[in-house]
Formats: C-alpha cells, sequence, structure tokens
C-alpha cells in the first residue's frame, strides 16, 4: 500500500511521523512524507519517500511582515484581518503541495 505521511512545522512534529513511517515500511508499505525541503535529507537518511510542502505558514507567521500584521494598535479584529490576507496565498500553497503529494496514494495521515 502506497501511504503519505503529511507534516507541516518543526523537527518536532516531523520526526515521530517519519518513526511511523519507518514502522509501517517495515510492515511492506511503500511511504512517502510530504513536508519542508528543510527535512528532505533526514527523510531520505531513513529510506523514505519524500515529497515537497513549500511554503511554511510558520514562517509567514515569524517573518517581520508577519508580526507587523499582527500588531495594529489594539484592535484583534483587523490584526487577524491582515494576518488573514498575508497567510493566505502561503495556505492555498500548502494546500496544493498536499493534494499533488496524495495523488498516487492508497492512505493518507495526516
Amino acid at each position: 500500500m502506497k501511504i503519505t505521511i503529511l507534516s507541516i512545522g518543526s523537527r518536532g512534529d516531523v520526526q515521530p511521523l517519519v518513526a511511523l513511517g519507518l514502522g509501517l515500511k517495515s510492515s511492506g508499505h511503500e511511504i512517502t512524507i510530504a513536508t519542508h525541503e528543510i527535512f528532505e535529507s533526514f527523510v531520505r537518511r531513513f529510506g523514505l519517500g519524500f515529497s515537497l510542502i513549500n511554503s511554511n505558514p510558520k514562517e509567514t507567521l515569524e517573518s517581520s511582515a508577519g508580526q507587523a500584521a499582527l500588531e495594529n494598535g489594539h484592535n484583534p479584529l483587523r490584526s487577524w484581518r491582515n494576518f488573514s490576507q498575508m497567510i493566505k496565498p502561503s495556505f492555498i500553497q500548502t494546500g496544493m503541495d498536499a493534494l499533488n503529494a496524495c495523488k498516487t496514494s492508497d492512505a493518507v495521515i495526516y
């Protein structure tokens, strides 16, 4: 069975899913981990397939533009609107990358 495991976030998010992937691989399944580029060598080191999730909403949020969008004085609604508009393209890209990674999968773990 072809299984794609999706993971967005930090190494702490990806590492347990790599362990899960190794367990599934040892049971005879073909595993692909779809995640950020910085984890490609980590995933491949264990003999698992890799699929790229290009965008990283966390990086967007932590950028100076992301922080500025959140800091709009004391108006949380304006902050949320600005942040939502700024991060929307990143979420759309993440969704498209995840969809592409799963196209030939029999099962998806997220």
